[in-house]
């Protein structure tokens, strides 16, 4: 989470960058790392991975002049097109999406679940996050793998923190109709 020093001083990269298009270097180099590697947990592939990064990055640099400040990172709004890009890339290729799954979020998700954690109910809650939309996985991904704040995934997916904390409980619910129906 960007602390308010770190905001600001986004919106001066940002406000450099929309003054002069050679300025969006200092963003570019600011964020690349972060927004590849949140693309790469979403792809299986490196070199679509730095396909979909570069397609990220001059989407934003085409539309910079169109950002407005709302007091939020940069980075949620470049995350923001980083999933689209992602969308974008499997509605295209018809490809199967990568699910990466964080094992360490599994017991917290097992007692959401209300299940007993043995192998059966943890291999049961993945068998249902593969019958989840893609909106419900990208916010599972956001929100318990990358453990990411519910200010966060509402930054990211431009929600606010209220609807971003009903989704991820009707999200948990599906998960444990889906496991109750197949136990």
């Amino acid at each position: 989470m960007a602390t308010k020093d770190e905001i600001i001083y986004q919106q001066k990269l940002v406000l450099a960058a929309q003054k002069d298009a050679k300025a969006f270097q200092a963003l570019y180099e600011e964020f690349y790392e972060a927004i590849y590697y949140f693309i790469a947990a979403r792809v299986d592939y490196e070199s679509d991975t730095d396909d979909i990064c570069s397609q990220t990055f001059l989407k934003a640099m085409i539309n910079l002049p169109k950002y407005r400040f709302k007091g939020l990172p940069f980075s949620a709004w470049l995350y923001r097109i980083a999933i689209n890009e992602v969308n974008l890339f499997y509605r295209a290729t018809k490809k199967s999406r990568a699910i990466i799954i964080d094992e360490e979020a599994i017991p917290e998700m097992i007692v959401e679940t209300e299940s007993s954690y043995d192998q059966q109910s943890i291999d049961l809650l993945i068998q249902s996050i593969h019958h989840l939309n893609p909106t419900e996985v990208e916010l599972l991904e956001l929100r318990y793998f990358e453990k990411r704040s519910v200010r966060e995934v509402a930054m990211i997916l431009n929600m606010s923190e209220a609807n971003v904390k009903v989704k991820c409980h009707r999200v948990i619910k599906k998960l444990k109709d889906y496991m109750q129906r197949h136990d």
